[in-house]
């Protein structure tokens, strides 16, 4: 069963991503008013990125799976790894490597707030 908390937004809620370009959130809308979506599909997956009631922003990326949609190109995640500022996290990366060969991982997900000065 699809999850309702994931890829929940809908043509009026999505921002238009511009393809072959960059689309910048800028979290404020006296600047640039935004929907609280933007969301990239491509075969086998979608990349969400919601805003938060707080200004932030989930990052969420998954695979899709013929039970959300039997016509849906099938995703895999075959890879990941996080970087640290300045280093490689060697052992967060075996875990997070570890996880992804399971072949189970079907979602990850990050929530990034603006730094402060």
């Amino acid at each position: 069963m699809k999850n309702p908390n994931l890829f929940s937004g809908a043509g009026v809620d999505c921002n238009r991503v511009k393809i072959g370009g960059r689309t910048d959130l800028l979290g404020d809308p006296n600047i640039k008013p935004e929907k609280p979506h933007t969301i990239i599909g491509f075969p086998g997956g979608d990349v969400e990125i919601a805003r938060t009631s707080d200004g932030n922003y989930w990052v969420h990326v998954a695979v899709r799976h013929p039970v959300d949609d039997p016509l849906a190109d099938r995703g895999k995640i075959i890879g990941a790894r996080i970087d640290f500022d300045g280093r490689y996290g060697d052992e967060a990366n075996r875990v997070l490597r570890k996880e992804v060969a399971a072949g189970d991982v079907t979602h990850i997900a990050f929530l990034v707030a603006q730094a402060q000065s």
